[in-house]
């Protein structure tokens, strides 16, 4: 099984499960087109939905459990299955995709007591408590849908259908509670943010002259230097980075206007970025709008540049795909050792909202003013919570400076003794 993208004539992309044939898989892409595509989900959305889809079924797989025979069968699964299930989805997509094609012995050992199979947890690669946690609840949002789907040939026998509907939500009460007993234990880990001499360090290694500069060809060296010094002057997600048309660059009034394009038809990316939420328009200091005009420039001389209006290419002009501006960061930090190792465009806009904690704190501005700027500059709508997530770290550094003024205090009371 693998997933892929779709793209209709209006632009719109979509993603669908196909078998090992290539063939789409009927009852899967019925879910996702009716209960996802149908409910106006978003494509990012859409997409973990089915590749936690592709999860339930490699699950199925490597158990020699048919999950649509045994839903048809109105068999739902025990307790035993779905405690080998949440080991299964913590396993990385790409491994899920490979794993059918490596002996099965060398990714899962056997379960003795109920003939289950566990990933052998030194062998793997596994993804993020968060990321688990929501491959979990997609995949109990299809079941809790195939479950409705194949109960509509008993509704008829009410003592029958009462029964099913029972075992049903014993089934999905217990998924959840299991997500909900390991969150509560692990509380998210929210990366912190670099310093300045880390954020100099950078400046100077994007710089094309720089020893320090991993990539050999002049206009990639050109062009990722003001990719970064964007990044980090305004904190913007990679989507609107890449979703940004040279246009929307205004050279006299220094601004950058970030708009929302879904489903862009002139957008011949497979995995099409986009601007996450508010529409907005930023600021840009001199430098970096001088190095913007002089890319552009540059750009326009690339022949498949031509036909399209994105701002940011690669060197034959045609748009900047999302993995490639993933790879803008891995490659400078593996150039340069002395980069945190979880240096992404993520954490750059995690250290900018800092940065912008600390000034504003610095200048007596309000929680609520604070709150209310940091939303307008990322993007965030104004019921967001996500400044306070994102604060995790700057409120951190406040209650260790209020403790240590506390600590001051006391030692300094005269009541210790020497």
């Amino acid at each position: 099984m693998r997933d892929q993208i779709i793209k209709f004539s209006d632009g719109e992309r979509f993603p669908i499960l196909l078998d090992d044939d290539s063939q789409p898989l009927f009852i899967p892409n019925l879910y996702l087109l009716s209960m996802c595509r149908g409910k106006s989900d978003a494509f990012n959305t859409i997409r973990k939905k089915a590749r936690a889809i592709m999860h339930l079924y490699a699950w199925g797989l490597a158990n020699d459990i048919d999950i649509e025979f045994r839903f048809q069968k109105l068999q739902l699964l025990n307790i035993e299955e779905i405690e080998s299930l949440h080991n299964f989805s913590r396993l990385c997509y790409k491994d899920v995709l490979k794993f059918k094609n490596t002996p099965i012995k060398s990714i899962f050992e056997n379960n003795k007591k109920n003939n289950l199979i566990k990933l052998k947890t030194n062998k793997n690669n596994f993804v993020s408590t968060e990321s688990y946690i929501n491959t979990m609840r997609y995949i109990r949002y299809y079941l809790f849908w195939l479950a409705d789907y194949n109960s509509v040939f008993i509704r008829d026998n009410v003592d029958k259908y009462n029964a099913y509907v029972t075992k049903k939500n014993e089934m999905l009460s217990y998924m959840m509670a299991r997500v909900r007993s390991f969150k509560n234990k692990s509380s998210i880990s929210y990366k912190d943010a670099f310093n300045q001499d880390v954020q100099n360090d950078i400046i100077e290694a994007i710089n094309p002259e720089s020893i320090n500069n991993p990539w050999s060809i002049k206009f990639i060296k050109e062009r990722n230097q003001i990719y970064i010094l964007m990044s980090l002057s305004t904190g913007l997600r990679r989507g609107e980075m890449l979703k940004i048309q040279v246009q929307d660059f205004d050279p006299l009034a220094k601004t950058i206007s970030l708009k929302r394009r879904p489903d862009d038809k002139y957008d011949t990316r497979d995995y099409e970025p986009n601007v996450k939420t508010l529409e907005r328009v930023l600021k840009i200091e001199e430098y970096p709008c001088y190095l913007l005009v002089q890319y552009i420039k540059k750009r326009r001389k690339l022949s498949k540049s031509k036909y399209h209006p994105y701002l940011f290419v690669n060197r034959k002009g045609d748009p900047l795909s999302y993995n490639s501006a993933g790879k803008i960061y891995l490659t400078l930090r593996d150039k340069n050792s002395n980069f945190p190792e979880n240096l992404t465009q993520h954490l750059v806009r995690h250290t900018l909202n800092f940065r912008m904690s600390e000034l504003m704190k610095s200048l007596s501005l309000s929680e609520t003013e604070m709150n209310n700027y940091l939303k307008e500059i990322m993007g965030w709508s104004k019921n967001s919570k996500m400044p306070e997530r994102y604060n995790q770290t700057f409120i951190r550094n406040e209650a260790n400076s209020i403790s240590l003024l506390l600590q001051r205090e006391i030692f300094n009371s005269g009541n210790i003794n020497e």
